[in-house]
C-alpha cells in the first residue's frame, strides 16, 4: 500500500508541476489581453485540479494557497473584479509558493513554509484591496520575483537537485484502450502516454551508444574479412548479417533519440513571466514575442539551455532596451521588443534572441578589455568588430560602471558560452548601434552520437564533428600565402585564414610535408581552413565525457572509441574558432 501511495504522490507532483509551468505564461498573456474568459477558465481549472488532488492526499498548505488563488480566479472569470498588475502580482506569488511547496514534497525534505502572509494578501485581494506583499524591505523596495533567475528566487524553475525527473514517451493505443470510449476526447484516444523515469531512457540511450560502437567494430572486421577472403560463403553471410545489424542499429538509435526529444516550449514557457517581472522591476515596457516553441530538442538541451537564455534575456532587458524617454528621443516606440525564435536547420537547432535596443558599444567593449588587461595594445589595434563583440564572453567582463540587481557583475555571458560549449554548440552575437542586438545559439540536434571525420595531425588521431565542415581540399605548400604573418589560402576568389591543427593543439607538426589536407570550416559567419596531415575517413561516433579536461582551454569536447578499437579525442571546432583564431584579421 505504501508503494502505491508513493506512486500516487509522484503522479500528483508531476502533474502539478506541469500545470503550474503551463499557467505561468497564461497570466502574462492575461495581463496583456485583459479579461479573457478562456484563459481565466483554463487557469481556474488548473488551480481547482491541484486543490482537489492535494486535498485527497492531505497536503493542507497546498490546498489553502490553491483555494485562495482559485477563488480570485473565479471572481475574475465571473467579472466580479478587474484585472490589475498588482492583482496579477499577488496571484503569481501564490503560484511561486505552490511551486515551492511541491518542491519540498519532491525532495522529501520535510520543510514547511510560512504561508500566513501570502494568505493575508490573497484575502485582501479577494476583498478588493490588493495588499503590499508581506515581508518586503521598504528600504530597498520590492524586488521583482523572477522565475529562472536562480540568485533571486533560489529556484530556477527547472529540475530539482536530487529528484527524479519524468519523461513522457508516446506509445500505441491498444484495441482495448480505444474501444468503447464514447465521448472521450480525440487526443486521449489517439495519443496516450506512458510515464517513464528519465534514468531508464538514459540507460537505453547509453546501451544504444555501446551497440553503435560494436556495430562500427563489426563493420570494420567484416570489411577486412571481405578483402582477405573474397568469395567465401561464410564471409558473405557475415557481411549480410552485419549489414542487417547496421540497419537495425540505425533504426533503434533514431527511435531512442525521438524518445528523448522534448519541445522547447518547456523552457520558453518561463520567459514571459521572467520578462514581465524584470521589466516591471526596472520600470520599462517590454513586449516578448516567441516563435518556434514547438521545435523539439534532446532533453539534455532542455536541461542546460535555460540558464544561458535567462542571462541573455537579463542582459537585453537591463542593458539593451532603453528607458521609454530615451527610446522616444531616438524616434523609437516607447515599448521595447524582445523576440525569441527557434528552428531546426539541418542537423542543428538554432535559437535567436534579438532586441530592438541600443546595441553593444564595441568601442567601449574594446577599451574596457584593454583597461582590464584582457587584450594587448597590438591586439587592440588589430581587433575587428566581430572579434571585439566576442570579448563579452570572457569571465569577469562587464562594461557597466555600477552593478545592478540584474547584471553588471561580470558573470552571465561567460556562463552562456560555457553552457553552450557543453552542448557542443556555439553562440554568435550581431549588434548595430541604436538598432539592437541578436544572439544566435546553434546546437547539434543529437548530443550523444554524431558523424565525425577522422584526421591525423602531429602524429595523433582526432575526431572532428562533420557538421561544420563545408569541404575538404588537398593543396601544396606553394598555395599557402602569408598576410601580416598569418597563413592564408585562396578558395574560389575568397581569402581564408589557414591554421595548422597541430599548432592550435600544441602538438609537433610533421616537418617536410609538401601536400596538405585542408578542412574548410564554417562556424556561423566565420570561415577558415584547418590543415591536417591525413584524412582517415568518416565514422559515426559516440561522445564520452572525459573527466579532468577543461573544455574551454583544451578544445576537447569528449572522446570516442573508433571501429578499430582506438580511443580518440573529439575536437571542439567552435572553441577553436572563438579562442584560437578570434583575434585574427585578414
Amino acid at each position: 500500500m505504501a508503494d502505491e501511495m508513493e506512486e500516487i504522490v509522484a503522479d500528483f507532483i508531476s502533474e502539478a508541476e506541469e500545470s503550474l509551468e503551463r499557467i505561468d505564461p497564461l497570466f502574462v498573456e492575461l495581463e496583456a489581453k485583459g479579461h479573457d474568459k478562456d484563459i481565466l477558465h483554463d487557469i481556474f481549472r488548473s488551480m481547482h485540479t491541484i486543490k482537489g488532488a492535494a486535498g485527497f492526499l492531505g497536503f493542507q498548505l497546498i490546498v489553502d494557497v490553491a483555494h485562495k488563488a482559485e477563488s480570485i480566479m473565479k471572481k475574475l472569470r465571473d467579472d466580479e473584479t478587474s484585472i490589475s498588475t498588482a492583482l496579477i502580482d499577488v496571484i503569481l506569488r501564490s503560484v511561486d509558493m505552490l511551486k515551492l511547496l511541491i518542491r519540498h514534497l519532491k525532495m522529501k525534505d520535510g520543510a514547511e513554509e510560512d504561508i500566513r502572509g501570502l494568505l493575508g494578501d490573497l484575502d485582501a485581494a479577494l476583498s478588493g484591496e490588493v495588499a503590499t506583499p508581506t515581508g518586503t524591505d521598504d528600504s530597498e523596495g520590492e524586488k521583482p520575483s523572477v522565475i529562472g533567475a536562480e540568485e533571486e528566487t533560489g529556484y530556477d524553475g527547472g529540475a530539482v537537485p536530487g529528484a527524479l525527473p519524468v519523461q513522457e514517451v508516446p506509445r500505441e493505443a491498444t484495441a482495448a484502450q480505444t474501444a468503447d470510449k464514447g465521448s472521450a476526447s480525440p487526443a486521449k484516444e489517439t495519443s496516450p502516454t506512458l510515464r517513464i523515469d528519465v534514468e531508464r531512457v538514459d540507460k537505453v540511450m547509453d546501451l544504444t551508444g555501446e551497440i553503435v560502437l560494436v556495430r562500427n567494430r563489426l563493420l570494420n572486421i567484416a570489411n577486412e574479412f571481405d578483402v582477405r577472403y573474397s568469395g567465401d560463403d561464410a564471409v558473405e553471410s557475415l557481411a549480410s548479417t552485419v549489414s542487417f545489424l547496421d540497419l537495425v542499429t540505425a533504426d533503434m538509435q533514431l527511435a531512442v533519440m525521438k524518445m528523448r526529444m522534448q519541445p522547447l516550449k518547456k523552457v520558453f514557457s518561463k520567459f514571459p513571466r521572467l520578462v514581465r517581472d524584470m521589466s516591471n522591476g526596472l520600470g520599462k515596457e517590454i513586449e516578448l514575442k516567441i516563435s518556434g516553441e514547438g521545435t523539439e530538442v534532446d532533453r539534455t538541451v532542455i536541461e542546460q539551455i535555460g540558464d544561458p537564455m535567462v542571462h541573455i534575456l537579463r542582459n537585453s532587458i537591463d542593458h539593451g532596451i532603453e528607458p521609454a524617454e530615451a527610446r522616444l528621443q531616438k524616434g523609437k516606440p516607447a515599448k521595447g521588443a524582445i523576440s525569441i525564435d527557434a528552428s531546426q536547420q539541418g542537423n542543428h537547432i538554432v535559437i535567436e534572441v534579438s532586441d530592438n535596443g541600443k546595441g553593444i558599444d564595441l568601442g567601449r567593449v574594446k577599451q574596457k578589455a584593454l583597461e582590464k588587461g584582457l587584450v594587448s595594445q597590438e591586439e587592440f589595434h588589430r581587433m575587428t568588430d566581430e572579434s571585439a563583440v566576442n570579448l563579452i564572453f570572457l569571465p569577469g567582463f562587464s562594461t557597466a560602471e555600477v552593478a545592478t540587481q540584474l547584471s553588471g557583475r561580470g558573470v552571465g555571458m561567460d556562463v552562456v558560452k560555457t553552457n553552450i560549449a557543453k552542448l557542443n554548440g556555439f553562440v554568435e552575437v550581431m549588434t548595430e548601434k541604436d538598432k539592437g542586438t541578436r544572439f544566435r545559439i546553434s546546437i547539434p540536434l543529437t548530443l550523444a552520437i554524431i558523424q565525425a571525420l577522422m584526421v591525423r595531425a602531429g602524429g595523433r588521431q582526432y575526431a572532428i564533428p562533420l557538421a561544420p565542415i563545408e569541404e575538404t581540399l588537398k593543396i601544396c605548400a606553394a598555395e599557402i600565402k602569408e598576410i601580416t604573418g598569418q597563413g592564408v589560402i585562396e578558395v574560389r576568389d575568397s581569402i581564408l585564414p589557414l591554421f595548422e591543427l597541430a599548432d592550435v593543439l600544441g602538438c609537433t607538426a610533421r616537418p617536410g610535408v609538401d601536400a596538405r589536407y585542408v578542412l574548410i570550416i564554417a562556424i556561423g559567419d566565420k570561415k577558415f581552413g584547418i590543415a591536417v596531415d591525413e584524412l582517415l575517413g568518416q565514422e559515426e561516433v559516440v561522445i564520452k565525457n572525459v573527466g579532468g579536461i577543461d573544455v574551454n582551454s583544451s578544445y576537447i569536447v569528449g572522446a570516442t572509441i573508433t571501429g578499430e578499437g582506438k580511443v580518440v579525442l573529439i575536437l571542439d571546432l567552435a572553441g577553436i574558432s572563438r579562442n584560437a583564431i578570434g583575434l585574427i584579421k585578414v
